[in-house]
């Protein structure tokens, strides 16, 4: 992203992240042809457009924008730190699965960049490029509604969980959790995140988490200055689970030094004019 600087605008969205609210939301549908279920990739691509349209209204346009998807869940980097981390969700749906080659080609015919990369997920693409846009003064809006990513928020660089129509900047991150952004991986490696099974501190909750980085600051400093907690039953549990919150410390942990970065600046050029008209086209003739 050599040519990217102060005056562009990088929207980088979850595209799995997208699927699944589309999957939920989504209608039954069969296409006319071969009877395929196609229900949530027709609303997969309504969903980019009115995406898309709001991005355009917003006062900087995205100069680009690119949409991120994660490898098959048993694939990720994060399984070799803990053969747990969402080992407890249900497989993914057959259905959904057969959809996904159908939501990159709706991309794809929009106009839009799109990415999977074998080891990392869509959370660590989003790292890696939100942080070299950052490093050469870029905005940055990131969509999804993953906790994690709330680590990245940080002047010029925002969030919107696009299913509750909030966006988030540093003051809204730190009312979320009690910690600022930058905190927000130290405060899942203590709270822990049930969604991902990430077990964190057990005992330690969202308000204990944060009291507890308030005080010392950071989690190396509260792992190394354990001893001198003064609630009897948080340092126990400190002390007794070191190992596990540096394990959870790893599994949300954001990869963008590791990700590939296989898209360039000129791949993420933001669709040209009249992207809702090759989305509606696109499913009149693939998806009907």
């Amino acid at each position: 992203m050599s040519d990217m600087n102060e005056q562009h605008h990088l929207c980088v969205i979850d595209g799995s992240n997208m699927l699944h609210r589309a999957w939920a939301m989504g209608r039954p549908r069969a296409r006319a042809g071969d009877g395929l279920e196609v229900g949530a990739t027709w609303l997969f691509s309504q969903m980019l457009v009115k995406l898309l349209r709001r991005m355009d209204a917003g006062p900087v346009s995205p100069s680009h924008v690119a949409i991120f998807f994660d490898p098959p869940r048993a694939d990720s980097w994060r399984r070799e730190v803990s053969e747990t981390y969402k080992a407890h969700r249900d497989e993914m749906d057959p259905v959904l699965r057969a959809q996904i080659p159908l939501m990159v080609e709706a991309c794809e015919a929009i106009g839009m960049a799109v990415a999977t990369a074998p080891r990392h997920e869509a959370d660590d693409m989003i790292a890696a490029y939100t942080e070299d846009a950052v490093a050469r003064g870029a905005r940055v809006s990131i969509i999804s509604s993953d906790k994690d990513l709330m680590q990245l928020v940080r002047p010029r660089v925002m969030q919107m969980n696009a299913a509750s129509d909030t966006w988030f900047n540093e003051a809204g991150v730190e009312k979320k959790f009690g910690v600022p952004a930058q905190r927000v991986g130290d405060f899942l490696a203590l709270a822990g995140d049930a969604s991902d099974g990430v077990p964190g501190a057990p005992g330690i909750g969202p308000k204990s988490a944060a009291a507890l980085l308030l005080e010392f600051g950071d989690l190396g400093a509260l792992l190394g200055g354990a001893e001198r907690i003064e609630r009897a039953s948080w340092r126990r549990i400190i002390t007794e689970n070191r190992e596990q919150i540096r394990m959870s410390r790893m599994l949300v942990a954001l990869d963008a030094d590791g990700a590939p970065r296989p898209l360039s600046e000129r791949d993420m050029r933001a669709p040209t004019a009249g992207f809702a008209g090759r989305a509606h086209q696109w499913r009149e003739d693939v998806l009907t």
